[in-house]
């Protein structure tokens, strides 16, 4: 009998947890729209780095691992990637005036070299994301050698966010 208990327990847990992955799959948005931009963003060697730091979040070229398919952390991954797409997408870097693209660029590199960005757990996710001061040191120096963008590594933080930051 005790048996029989345990079958039914974990049958029902298991087709539980069957029928909410497939319901996972489901709610998630389109997850990789068309738009792709092919150029160069910074050169070779920041563009790789910008690639396996950001490009999941931050572009419509992301790679959905097997995790952001079980259920509720689906929505957490659809939600991160949805807002990093909102607040820079690399697939329509293109599409940017090259102000816009300063602008973005110079936040980016502010955000990465204040320790804000990547996202400590997709870190955990993904080691080859890491930002290390090396990988900084050659972001900056593309970013000044291809926008003329120059990012003072102490920059300062403003301590009220960037609440007149346009919101395009």
């Amino acid at each position: 009998m005790k048996q029989k208990i345990i079958f039914i327990a974990v049958t029902v847990i298991v087709a539980v947890w069957g029928i909410s992955l497939v319901a996972a799959k489901i709610m998630v948005p389109e997850h990789n729209p068309p738009e792709h931009y092919a150029g160069m963003i910074l050169g070779t060697e920041a563009d790789k780095i910008l690639v396996d730091s950001c490009f999941d979040c931050h572009s419509n070229q992301s790679n959905w691992p097997w995790y952001s398919y079980m259920p509720v952390v689906s929505a957490l991954v659809a939600h991160d990637v949805e807002e990093g797409r909102k607040e820079l997408n690399f697939s329509l870097w293109d599409k940017m005036t090259e102000q816009k693209r300063l602008k973005k660029m110079d936040k980016a590199l502010e955000e990465v070299m204040g320790g804000e960005m990547p996202l400590t757990p997709y870190v955990w996710m993904h080691a080859n994301a890491e930002i290390t001061p090396d990988k900084i040191a050659v972001l900056r120096a593309a970013a000044q050698e291809k926008l003329g963008l120059v990012v003072n590594e102490f920059a300062d933080k403003d301590e009220e966010g960037d609440e007149d930051e346009d919101k395009d």
